[in-house]
């Protein structure tokens, strides 16, 4: 590669030494400051060495102009010509890698061009260390970014969440400007776009026409209407002009040996990724494709113990849903409608036999306010009675999704609530025929119908004839709670004294 050695310095005698001197290292370029110097060079593929004496252009010490090269460019090496090498500030400046090397003036013949050479290859060194360095630190970077995601993933209860946190560890493991992750595990296909900076909809696109073209060569047609796509990082910005995805790395996402969608890193560079990147993201795939199968395995498992759950129920369970036509319906629910096994039901096979819409209720009968609230409903099913609660189903955001409905077969139940009915009212009636007589009996010897009683005995039979009003008001009570349960007894409060309740209770024990 070319070099150039730039001489900071307005002294034109100075200039023509140093080309004399350097012209077998390379071309020697005068400029009066350094911003001057380094603008010549801006975007050139040559390398520089700088070349200042202690007095540089326009009087500026030459230490000065050395801190001002490693500030505006620091991979620029700098030899210090000096009266003075070995003085305190230049030794500093040595040490401290201001300087690479100073050279005492005047310098002898070649010391000068061995100085430039020897500076240039240790910049050259020190750049590549720098880059072994900067390389180093990725992969530890991306081995703890892996570690982290590894486990985060773990922890995630939904493929969408497992895809967000999947993106934002590609990231981290990649300099990209958009990480997706598509997974296409049980027929439920997602697709998360993660941005760094602020994404224009051109680079949203470009980056989901790519991972779909990928996910469908590896996993088989994806349907774009079930897929479902959700976008985070830095908001999308219209402002900025549409671009497109040049630069990419991806890897498959393999569980049991067979692909389930599909890791990528899209950048607007061409030549943003490395092998070291690509290594880095086949790692982090390696570890998503762990958690990933031990979210679908307990997915799974939650759905077999559910759908048994709900196989073994005895009471009937139907649950609709609002953007379908198709209805889950237990055994028991179509044993209690009387549907064969083999019948499809649908919203309105359910509306013509139920003799309700449940979308219906729960949009013009809920609350009005919020969720709608659960409705109860019994149901005349031909000869058997049935209680149904009518319950919404909704997303985190309100919206309404579905209907639940529960069924409980009541027809015992009412049968046997009408035979105890039944039996209190005749028990009732049958008692009031002994207790007529005897508090006939008792009025008849309390009125000295039959002889004149004494104290003692008119007490006692005052205490039967108070007993006999009692049983009586009890067979009272036993009517009412059958009339209240049946609803044909209306309440009707009044005041009550304390005071003369209590000691009538004192009194009778």
């Amino acid at each position: 590669m070319p070099l150039r050695i730039l001489a900071v310095t307005d002294d034109t005698a100075l200039v023509d030494r140093l080309r004399g001197e350097l012209s077998r290292a390379g071309q020697v370029v005068a400029a009066r400051s350094v911003e001057d110097g380094l603008r010549a060079h801006h975007g050139s593929d040559v390398e520089i060495v700088a070349v200042v004496t202690e007095r540089g252009a326009g009087g500026t010490p030459g230490l000065a102009l050395a801190d001002e090269l490693a500030e505006r460019a620091p991979k620029v090496p700098v030899v210090l010509l000096t009266a003075a090498p070995d003085g305190l500030d230049t030794t500093a400046a040595v040490q401290s890698g201001q300087v690479e090397q100073a050279v005492a003036l005047p310098w002898r013949r070649g010391e000068l061009w061995t100085a430039v050479l020897r500076a240039r290859e240790v910049a050259s060194l020190r750049a590549q260390v720098d880059e072994l360095r900067a390389s180093l630190r990725r992969r530890i970077d991306a081995i703890e970014a892996v570690g982290e995601v590894g486990s985060q993933a773990a922890e995630q209860s939904s493929y969408t969440d497992l895809a967000r946190v999947v993106a934002e560890g590609g990231l981290r493991v990649a300099p990209g400007d958009v990480s997706a992750v598509l997974l296409a595990v049980d027929d439920a296909p997602v697709l998360h776009l993660q941005c760094r900076e602020h994404c224009d909809e051109g680079l949203l696109r470009s980056v989901r026409d790519r991972c779909l073209h990928l996910a469908n060569t590896l996993c088989g047609t994806i349907s774009e209407d079930a897929l479902t796509v959700t976008i985070a990082g830095d908001p999308v910005s219209s402002a900025i002009p549409a671009t497109t995805v040049n630069g990419i790395v991806h890897h498959a996402l393999i569980v049991d040996g067979l692909p389930v969608g599909l890791l990528f890193i899209g950048a607007r560079r061409r030549d943003a990724f490395g092998a070291e990147d690509a290594r880095a993201l086949a790692t982090l795939a390696g570890r998503s494709s762990e958690a990933i199968g031990r979210l679908r395995d307990r997915l799974r498992d939650q759905r077999r113990r559910l759908h048994n759950m709900i196989e073994s129920m005895a009471d009937g369970l139907i649950l609709t849903d609002i953007a379908s036509e198709e209805v889950t319906i237990n055994p028991a629910a179509r044993r209690m409608l009387g549907i064969a096994e083999q019948v499809a039901v649908t919203t309105q096979f359910l509306k013509d036999k139920l003799g309700f819409y449940p979308f219906d209720l729960v949009v013009t009968r809920g609350t009005g306010a919020g969720v709608p609230a659960p409705l109860r409903e019994e149901v005349r099913v031909g000869e058997h009675t049935l209680h149904s609660i009518v319950s919404p189903v909704t997303e985190n955001s309100g919206k309404l999704v579905g209907v639940v409905v529960v069924l409980r077969d009541m027809t015992e139940a009412k049968e046997l609530a009408r035979r105890q009915s039944e039996f209190v009212s005749v028990v009732s009636h049958e008692l009031r025929t002994p207790l007529t007589s005897i508090t006939g009996a008792l009025d008849i010897v309390l009125s000295d119908y039959a002889g004149r009683l004494v104290d003692k005995q008119r007490r006692y039979l005052q205490m039967a004839r108070d007993s006999c009003t009692r049983l009586n008001m009890i067979v009272d009570d036993l009517l009412d709670v059958a009339r209240s349960e049946s609803g044909r007894m209306p309440m009707q409060l009044s005041p009550l004294l304390l005071d003369e309740l209590g000691r009538e209770v004192v009194m009778r024990f």
